[in-house]
């Protein structure tokens, strides 16, 4: 009778070996991951994007997840974790794989951290201008490095960035600060941002 391998060829085989190795070792990081992005779809697409070292769209991300095309893409840890799995590919090795998730840690890390030092004063600079996107472009305009700290944005960069629709013309604050969380760097500080969110706020 036919082996119980022989429909599987040998480089599938030693996939999944080598995946669920990969994804033993790096456990602790996907831990820190899952907990530090909170599981939002955008920061796993990166993540993943990092990873193939190539954009994954989102309907490949879906798939990937085990996700429906039509529904909110939340996903839990075990279908995170199954992702990852599929994602490995034979040559890959976890040298790779933690120097990618500890890169977005460090952000996210980051992130959180700065967020929670200048969360009130988002607040306050959204309140005082009522949400309005002309406003909150300016600010934008002046959080971007240099030498396009200041410039005018391209039309409709804004709503893209905040993830809004084109003709909408005021940002909820909730969107506001996801935004901010969502393009932090590990170099960012609080000090180098209240300056500007002070000038901002009227």
């Amino acid at each position: 009778s036919d082996s119980p391998w022989t429909s599987q060829p040998h480089s599938q085989i030693r996939k999944m070996v080598n995946a669920d190795e990969l994804v033993t070792a790096i456990q602790s990081d996907i831990d820190t991951f899952f907990d530090l992005s909170e599981a939002d779809f955008a920061a796993i697409g990166t993540l993943f994007s990092d990873i193939a070292q190539a954009p994954v769209p989102p309907p490949t991300m879906l798939q990937l997840l085990g996700l429906p095309q039509d529904a909110p893409p939340v996903c839990t840890k075990e279908q995170f974790v199954a992702a990852i799995k599929k994602a490995v590919e034979e040559d890959d090795t976890v040298e790779t794989y933690q120097k990618v998730f500890k890169a977005h840690n460090e952000r996210l890390a980051n992130a959180k951290k700065v967020i929670g030092e200048i969360g009130d004063a988002l607040r306050a600079f959204h309140k005082s201008v009522n949400g309005d996107i002309t406003k909150i472009e300016g600010f934008f305009c002046d959080l971007a490095p240099p030498p396009h700290t200041g410039k005018p944005m391209p039309p409709g960069m804004i709503q893209a960035l905040l993830r809004i629709p084109k003709e909408e013309t005021v940002c909820p604050e909730d969107l506001l600060l996801d935004t901010i969380k969502r393009n932090l760097d590990p170099s960012d500080t609080a000090e180098q941002l209240m300056p500007i969110i002070k000038k901002h706020t009227v």
